[in-house]
């Protein structure tokens, strides 16, 4: 299974915080690691630099082998 990371210009992506957000998915889904071919993470920051936590938005989609992905 492949897990691919992404963020908007508003997080850092750094590759320590990539690689704790793939193992959090992989501890998840590891599971289905026969049955999901490709997860893509988008992690976005919708107000950018002002403080909070409520603008925070994860989107998941599952890529499965010859089936419509799942988000």
């Amino acid at each position: 299974m492949l897990i691919e990371v992404r963020t908007d210009g508003n997080i850092e992506g750094s590759e320590q915080f990539s690689n704790h957000v793939k193992a959090l998915v992989y501890t998840a889904l590891g599971q289905f690691d026969d049955r999901i071919r490709r997860v893509d993470v988008h992690l976005s920051d919708a107000i950018g630099n002002k403080p909070g936590h409520d603008d925070k938005c994860c989107m998941i989609e599952a890529r499965r082998g010859g089936r419509e992905p799942l988000s």
